[in-house]
């Protein structure tokens, strides 16, 4: 399965374009996405990427969502706290090993 998105501001305000290849795997009630992700221009909060990419799944497992994902960032730019914690010399990481929920949103 592959999925482009030539601009993601609507969802995610000050990005740009989204690109994923992966798998989709099993039924209705219990299925698997899994793949690798890729998003160009990321900002938040006084900071930017130039691009993230990496693996990532979401399951549905007995009506209960589970997000995985280990994505790289690479042209870190900024001023701020943000900027400060992700590091704008080196490329940061974001390595969420599991997030679960009965709903349709991650709180965690």
């Amino acid at each position: 399965m592959v999925a482009v998105v030539k601009d993601l501001t609507r969802i995610a305000p000050a990005s740009g374009a989204a690109a994923f290849n992966g798998t989709l795997a099993g039924g209705l009630a219990d299925w698997r996405l899994s793949g690798a992700l890729a998003i160009n221009k990321l900002a938040v909060a006084g900071y930017s990427l130039a691009r993230a990419d990496g693996p990532v799944s979401l399951d549905l497992v007995k009506g209960e969502l589970r997000l995985q994902a280990g994505l790289t960032g690479q042209g870190g730019a900024g001023r701020g706290l943000v900027a400060a914690l992700a590091g704008v010399h080196r490329a940061p990481a974001c390595r969420r090993p599991s997030c679960r929920t009965a709903g349709p949103w991650c709180a965690r």
